[in-house]
């Protein structure tokens, strides 16, 4: 959905934004995301939240109605059941990926749910605080090494920019000891 929003926007070419809109519909069907396995539910819930940011004005009505129900339902409300969303806990790429996911689906519904994407932003900032600093601290090194670190870290930066764009801060989180120093990690 990613790639494909982006070269619709780049081209211009209404192929790549019908198929996108396939692929979120696709998902929107499932009967969840897979909760007992958060990486799964925040990958696809971010694909859908850029999907439907990036292509809204070209998505049926129909759609975009499938696609916030399917954000609430399965990402939003699914975060609240503490069972499951056990990576708010976490040190690692679990907590960075899942809180990055949460926050683009909270952003991208927040006018269908306002106080649902308050509280999940909310928590997304407290939980991601100590993961920042126990991951990157204090050097910008990553304990789960270089393959993880580029994983955590897209989605770290990913959270960061939409926090940057949407609210003009990202809460402080790029300032955790060690974080700004992170690009230099692999050399």
């Amino acid at each position: 959905v990613f790639y494909l929003a982006y070269a619709y926007r780049i081209t211009g070419d209404v192929r790549y934004a019908k198929r996108a809109e396939e692929e979120m519909l696709n998902a929107c069907s499932w009967s969840d995301w897979d909760p007992d396995h958060w990486l799964d539910t925040a990958e696809v819930m971010t694909a859908l939240a850029i999907g439907y940011d990036w292509l809204y004005s070209d998505l049926q009505q129909t759609t975009r109605d499938n696609i916030v129900r399917a954000l609430k339902e399965y990402a939003l409300e699914a975060s609240r059941n503490e069972e499951d969303a056990w990576f708010y806990g976490r040190i690692g790429n679990w907590n960075q990926v899942c809180n990055a996911g949460l926050v683009c689906s909270a952003l991208a519904i927040y006018e269908h749910e306002p106080e649902l994407a308050r509280v999940v932003i909310e928590d997304a900032v407290r939980t991601n605080r100590p993961a920042i600093e126990g991951i990157y601290g204090p050097d910008g090194g990553y304990p789960e090494g270089p393959t993880y670190w580029g994983f955590g870290t897209i989605y770290q930066v990913l959270m960061l920019s939409v926090m940057e764009d949407c609210f003009g801060t990202d809460f402080g989180l790029s300032r955790a000891k060690g974080f700004l120093n992170t690009g230099k990690f692999k050399v």
